[in-house]
């Protein structure tokens, strides 16, 4: 039995397949995906090297969590010294500082599309 959908529903499934799209990030070669978790940690994002796209690894972002920070750092391309190590970490804090706006409009709009959205075209 097939569900009957309206144009408004429509419209929010469009909505979260683009969402759903936006989350998927190419893996470069020499390139790591880094994703600020809890507690101001730091993790690598590893790419699906089984599900490939066009022969292109992509690496999937939490959709349930739009305030993460994601960066894209160079590896394994030149030997690295102390110094520029801990360059790229105080780089690193800086741009998480700076992206806190940017990651409370993220929030917001993920609640007005997903939450009241889905919520005024239903009723």
């Amino acid at each position: 039995m097939a569900l009957p959908l309206s144009t408004e529903h429509l419209i929010w499934l469009v909505c979260g397949v683009f969402y759903l799209a936006d989350h998927l990030v190419y893996c470069r070669p020499h390139e790591l995906v880094l994703v600020r978790r809890r507690k101001a940690k730091w993790s690598p994002q590893l790419p699906m090297y089984r599900f490939l796209i066009r022969k292109r690894a992509y690496a999937f972002l939490n959709p349930l969590a739009p305030w993460q920070t994601v960066l894209r750092a160079n590896w394994l391309n030149a030997p690295l010294s102390h110094r520029r190590l801990g360059m790229a970490r105080r780089q690193m804090q800086l741009l998480a500082v700076r992206f806190l706006l940017v990651r409370m409009a993220g929030t917001l709009s993920f609640a007005c599309l997903f939450v009241s959205g889905v919520l005024t075209a239903s009723s």
